[in-house]
């Protein structure tokens, strides 16, 4: 019997011992003097009384037997749910002890969406989020639309390199423009601000030795007319790596780069003019090839001698801006002007409008020395999750991806059986 029982026992025999009871010599009166009445009504009212008592009694009795029921019941409260360990690289900031449940672990893989995956001993292969293989690619430079439900890729045909267009929800490719091998295929390709056509690179580059004999190329290409527009050429060795196309703004970004694939200038075209205004302003140092966000508005690039992350709007690159020193891996969120990248073991979202960093979470994998241990593979095709790579090995899968739900810091482990190349919407 718990403490409150005794309580509850306490107060019932307390309650019994204060009822007020009459002088022993009141409790009969002379025998000669009472009534049949009275002696009747003495009885019903002792009676009465006796009965409350034991209603009391029971009542008292029932509730201690409910308790020790309800106490003693194994389904009388809801046992936890059973817990999944959260994956490395990846804790929410606001998350409570044991708030990763296994239903909420589970909803964070979307077969909504998948990936590209360079698999070893063949081309690439198209599988879900949670690992359902569900078509082959048997091309190179796998593109993905800026709403991620198409694929652009380059197919050897004949000895051409043809750009191959497929709508991920099904169907069959379509073809672009193709290029002679011999005289260099595509150097680069990036879609459309609008997802309706392609800006291609093609050539072949030579820093050292005699110049090509054909020119590198930028050349758009509008999907619904199938037709071709040259931006602009070049024969000095140097070939062009396509960074935005805003169509509705006219505009065409690229860089120019060679031998070891850094840029060593940003050149924009002003398609609202014919020949189109082409401006050119030279990179210094090593610098990657500037990317460019879904709309085409900003792009930004890594210096890697300096470390430092910049950003600029994609018609101004004498107006770029520092992200950080200190970043690991710099991606465009889809949808939006946030850069996402890794500082010590959290992930932060940068909003380019404001200049205002965010910790999106924690707990990411850092290494013991000056490299980082984790790094960024790609946002999900809509931006409500992040993959983050931790190798395990050498070779194609041997990587670990955490992916990780934006919203709540809910994440989980992705292993696939080739190398992640970029996220696709399904359906």
């Amino acid at each position: 019997m718990d403490d409150r029982d005794k309580d509850l026992t306490h107060l019932f025999v307390r309650d019994l011992d204060e009822i007020p009871l009459p002088p022993r010599g009141a409790w009969r009166r002379p025998q000669e003097t009472e009534h049949i009445v009275m002696r009747t009504s003495r009885s019903l009212v002792t009676a009465g009384a006796a009965v409350a008592v034991l209603v009391l009694a029971l009542v008292v009795g029932l509730q201690l037997r409910d308790r020790s029921e309800t106490a003693a019941s194994p389904t009388a409260t809801p046992r936890p749910s059973p817990s999944v360990s959260t994956a490395p690289g990846a804790v929410a900031p606001s998350a409570t002890p044991g708030d990763t449940a296994s239903p909420r672990a589970a909803s964070v893989l979307n077969d909504s969406f998948g990936f590209v995956v360079i698999e070893v001993g063949s081309a690439a292969t198209i599988r879900t989020e949670t690992g359902t293989s569900v078509s082959s690619l048997n091309g190179r430079q796998y593109v993905v639309s800026p709403t991620g439900d198409r694929i652009a890729y380059v197919v050897t045909e004949g000895g051409r390199g043809v750009v191959h267009i497929r709508t991920l929800a099904g169907g069959a490719d379509r073809t672009g423009p193709s290029f002679g091998e011999p005289e260099g295929g595509p150097t680069g390709m990036i879609w459309s601000n609008d997802g309706t056509g392609l800006l291609i690179g093609s050539g072949r580059g030579a820093d050292t030795g005699p110049v090509p004999t054909t020119p590198a190329v930028l050349q758009t290409y509008d999907l619904s007319s199938g037709t071709s527009t040259v931006v602009a050429t070049r024969q000095d060795g140097r070939v062009y790596a396509p960074v935005a196309w805003d169509r509705a703004a006219k505009l065409v970004a690229a860089a120019e780069t060679g031998a070891g694939g850094f840029a060593s200038a940003y050149l924009t075209f002003d398609l609202s003019q014919s020949p189109a205004r082409a401006k050119s302003v030279s990179t210094r140092g090593r610098v990657s090839i500037p990317v460019a966000s879904t709309d085409s508005k900003y792009a930004l690039l890594t210096d890697l001698d300096s470390r430092e992350t910049r950003y600029w709007p994609i018609a101004d690159v004498s107006a770029s801006k520092v992200v950080g020193t200190s970043v690991v891996g710099a991606l465009w969120q889809p949808g939006s002007h946030r850069i996402g990248f890794i500082s010590g073991d959290a992930f932060l979202l940068f909003q380019v409008d404001d200049g205002t960093t965010s910790t999106a979470f924690r707990g990411i994998k850092t290494g013991s020395g000056s490299e980082p241990l984790s790094f960024l593979r790609t946002f999900r095709a809509d931006g409500s999750a992040i993959f983050i790579g931790v190798p395990i090995g050498t070779g194609l899968g041997a990587t670990d991806y955490t992916v990780t739900r934006l919203a709540d810091g809910a994440s989980t482990i992705v292993q696939m059986p080739g190398g992640l190349v970029a996220s696709v919407r399904l359906r």
